[in-house]
């Protein structure tokens, strides 16, 4: 009868009583515990999971070893190779390689043999160039105008007192090193050969690093692109301090000896090889009476003397 039913089960399946005579209607209610459920649904979870867990593994070791022999250890054979190459072993060569790293791997080597050949015409480049300028004991610059940078060789920098890293290699240095009453005479003659194509060879005086001084020759040339704009400028320095220091001590000795030929008691003149006089001292002017403008050559000194 539905009184007898639980309410849950009245309320939910009211249509299965009260049936009539011939009808075949029915209820059954099937009680079966959470907790065998639940582990049950664990067990077959658990399961399934080993089950892929099994199949992901035998899938992805056999994949993991086809990709570190194929791809992972040659990539990390090239990288071996580069860092070696940056860090100037160019001799170093990458192992065999197979597929299409091996392509790879002969086209690195044969780039590493290229640079080791270029790197070996270099360096015997620049062994000769050092002494070039060893033997023509000439600092050389190298001024980069777009980027501001200034390659001072070793010597260069040697005939200022300094060795070679104390002075960085930049556009500052040779223009401080310049001796301050110098400076704007510098600046003109090189910006008159950048602008107007004028010779830059002029001398003036460096700063020594023990405070001196130092004359020297500097001599240069610019470097032009396709329109005529002046992109590097590279030349030379020579100390000529020594001929100037021959030179003033010829100057002064020149000086010395005019002022004795100008006081001495005898009159005397002087005269080049084209016969003209070059000087009269007062001894013969006031004998005579004749000035260098009188008596321009020799010639005209017999003509108005005898």
């Amino acid at each position: 009868k539905q009184a007898d039913a639980p309410v849950t089960i009245r309320n939910t399946y009211n249509t299965s009583y009260d049936y009539q005579v011939g009808e075949l209607r029915g209820i059954m209610s099937i009680k079966i515990p959470a907790t065998k459920v639940k582990k049950k649904m664990v067990a077959a979870f658990l399961q399934d999971a080993l089950t892929h867990l099994v199949m992901f593994l035998l899938i992805s070791i056999p994949i993991g070893l086809v990709i570190r022999r194929y791809v992972t250890l040659p990539l990390a054979e090239l990288d071996r190779g580069m860092v070696a190459i940056s860090a100037g072993e160019y001799e170093k060569k990458v192992g065999d390689l197979e597929g299409d790293f091996a392509k790879i791997a002969r086209t690195f080597n044969m780039m590493g043999n290229e640079i080791l050949k270029n790197h070996s015409v270099i360096k015997e480049s620049e062994s000769r160039y050092s002494l070039v300028e060893s033997a023509a004991n000439d600092g050389v610059w190298d001024w980069n105008i777009l980027t501001g940078e200034d390659y001072l060789s070793p010597r260069w920098k040697g005939i200022l007192g300094y060795r070679d890293d104390e002075l960085p290699n930049v556009q500052e240095t040779f223009f401080n090193a310049i001796h301050p009453d110098d400076q704007s005479f510098v600046g003109e003659a090189v910006r008159k050969h950048l602008e107007e194509n004028e010779l830059y060879s002029i001398e003036f005086r460096m700063q020594h690093k023990d405070g001196s001084s130092r004359w020297v020759l500097s001599r240069g040339e610019a470097i032009r692109d396709d329109g005529n704009r002046p992109v590097r400028m590279v030349g030379s320095i020579t100390d000529i301090t020594k001929r100037k220091e021959v030179e003033d001590a010829l100057r002064n000795s020149e000086k010395k000896f005019l002022r004795l030929f100008m006081e001495v008691s005898i009159p005397l003149c002087f005269v080049d090889q084209k016969g003209v006089l070059v000087h009269i001292n007062k001894r013969f002017t006031k004998l005579f009476g004749y000035t260098l403008s009188d008596v321009p050559s020799l010639d005209e000194w017999w003509r108005q003397a005898y």
